[in-house]
């Protein structure tokens, strides 16, 4: 088992937004969590990385997560923020870097090894001939690979990505996603994603967890979870859950007028 949280609470204020939360993923699964916009999903990802203050138990790889120092835990857990912070001036290649600085020795420096390391996820996201290119020149899906790669770099058992799609187009939404999945084979990641787009984690979790009001309301293969009625029930709205050349697909039903 990657991970294991049990009753996993977050309050913020005086709103508990993540309420009781028990969940297992297994080692080189993907689970994605999905609900509602304001579910918790986003605070939820957070709490397990132990970047907002929680409750309960959780562990990572067998081990305690409140036992596990800042350092150890980046060359456990990665994040691939729904926003993330790039510097415009800042270099592909530099950028990817800062991924290798759980790893660097006492003075910081980076060695052959880092950079050859570097050099290999620029390769493996056709980023090579952006590498001088600084992060304000490049487009939005090149960005979306940058950042993915320089979580790759820290060479990571678990890889946390919040709404990984959300700022790019529906060409690059598959590709980077595709490239996820291919580089969790490759590389034996575990994955634990949030996505608004129900259609893209069918298509690509091994589990689903539907989240509503901070409670998990279901949990299970996508054909156990994308069902018309829980669906119906979470999101307030109809919906029909049709099978199209082996992919289920979920569709709004339209009000009668």
């Amino acid at each position: 088992m990657m991970l294991r949280c049990v009753d996993l609470r977050v309050r913020l204020g005086d709103r508990e937004v993540v309420r009781g939360v028990d969940l297992e993923v297994e080692a080189g699964s993907w689970v994605t969590i999905i609900g509602p916009n304001g579910a918790g999903k986003t605070t939820l990802l957070r709490a397990l990385l132990d970047l907002v203050g929680a409750s309960g138990h959780r562990e990572v790889a067998g081990r305690n997560l409140a036992e596990i120092d800042g350092r150890e835990r980046a060359r456990l857990m990665a994040l691939v923020p729904q926003i993330p912070e790039m510097p415009p001036a800042m270099r592909v290649t530099d950028y990817l870097l800062l991924g290798r600085t759980p790893h660097l020795g006492m003075l910081g420096v980076e060695s052959a090894e880092d950079l050859a390391i570097v050099g290999d996820v620029l390769a493996q996201l056709d980023l090579e001939q952006l590498a001088d290119r600084p992060l304000a020149q490049i487009s939005g899906g090149e960005r979306q690979r940058a950042v993915i790669g320089r979580a790759l770099v820290q060479q990571v058992q678990l890889l946390f990505l919040d709404e990984p799609t959300s700022a790019l187009d529906l060409g690059h939404q598959q590709d980077v996603l595709e490239l996820i999945e291919s580089l969790r084979h490759e590389h034996g990641l575990t994955i634990i994603s949030t996505m608004h787009d129900l259609n893209l984690a069918g298509d690509f979790a091994d589990r689903l967890v539907l989240l509503a009001d901070g409670r998990v309301e279901a949990t299970g293969s996508p054909e156990t979870v994308l069902d018309p009625a829980v669906l119906g029930a979470t999101f307030g709205t109809a919906v029909d859950v049709i099978e199209h050349e082996g992919r289920m697909v979920v569709l709004p039903r339209r009000s009668e007028r």
